[in-house]
């Protein structure tokens, strides 16, 4: 939720390469994805949103965009209809 939460408040994202969060981060586009474990990878992401802050805004900008699009309300109540209508039919 974390990660979501940061990407609506339109920052970018640094995480952990495992489950959903793969799906939610587009690497170099709405942040960054390491290794589990891997601290100096985990390292070179943030020293270069921190000596980059440009890099850092765009990247959040196309993290808050992201996050209407993929998790808006209405887009989430539309996939749960769908969902519920396919267990009727």
């Amino acid at each position: 939720m974390a990660v979501l939460e940061a990407m609506a408040c339109g920052r970018s994202v640094i995480a952990s390469r495992v489950g959903e969060l793969e799906a939610m981060i587009d690497e170099g586009v709405t942040g960054f994805l390491v290794e589990p474990g891997d601290v100096s990878e985990l390292a070179k992401c943030i020293n270069q949103l921190v000596n980059n802050p440009g890099l850092a805004r765009s990247l959040g900008n196309e993290a808050f965009i992201a996050a209407r699009r993929k998790y808006s309300i209405s887009t989430v109540l539309d996939q749960l209809e769908e969902i519920y209508l396919s267990l009727i039919a």
